[in-house]
């Protein structure tokens, strides 16, 4: 039975090669291979087609094989990661006043490896669209979760436990890099940056 991470973006006014890793210190990371990619019903064609723009930016910097599934219900495949609009929101993936979006990775504890991600928007209480929250961004980032990788700061164990202690000479490259843990209305995060691409060399040598 695979173990469950989540993984919140909070919406509020590094580095990308910390990696996420399993109660026994084993590195998360996705096997190559086919990456089946969907959205779940609720998307809407709009919110779908953002969705799908995030996945291809992963996938051509990782050069990864992405194999768009269409359309499917969240954990409906092992092999296959979905995003959905969450309306209602379920509070167990997170405040539902602070959670922009959750992550629910699935990996073996033991050897680390990621079998698929579920990514959940939260519907219920931020909007989605041009002038809110960016769709594209908030899927980047949390799919970015989905590779194996931690927040740049913030995160218990990390270089940055308090995104709020990192050094001025820094503050640039851990904020604004799309792993960062926090997006403000209207911003967006669509192009990983120099320090999220060092993460891909990083954990998977691309």
């Amino acid at each position: 039975m695979p173990i469950v991470l989540g993984l919140l973006l909070y919406a509020a006014p590094g580095y990308a090669f910390e990696i996420s890793t399993s109660s026994t210190g084993a590195e998360l990371r996705r096997l190559d291979g086919p990456w089946l990619g969907a959205v779940a019903e609720s998307t809407t064609a709009s919110v779908a087609q953002a969705i799908r723009f995030a996945f291809d930016s992963w996938a051509q910097r990782a050069q990864l094989d992405l194999q768009w599934v269409g359309v499917v219900a969240p954990e409906s495949a092992d092999n296959v990661d979905a995003v959905a609009l969450a309306d209602p929101w379920d509070p167990a993936f997170g405040d539902p006043q602070l959670a922009l979006a959750f992550a629910e990775v699935r990996f073996d504890p033991t050897s680390g490896v990621i079998r698929s991600t579920d990514v959940y928007l939260n519907a219920e209480n931020f909007r989605f669209a041009p002038g809110a929250f960016d769709v594209q961004s908030v899927v980047l980032h949390e799919l970015g979760h989905g590779r194996g990788f931690a927040h740049t700061c913030g995160d218990r164990g990390t270089t940055f436990p308090s995104c709020f202690s990192v050094p001025p000479a820094e503050a640039e490259r851990v904020l604004s890099a799309v792993m960062a843990p926090a997006l403000s209305v209207a911003e967006q995060k669509r192009i990983l940056t120099p320090d999220d691409r060092m993460g891909l060399v990083q954990h998977y040598g691309r």
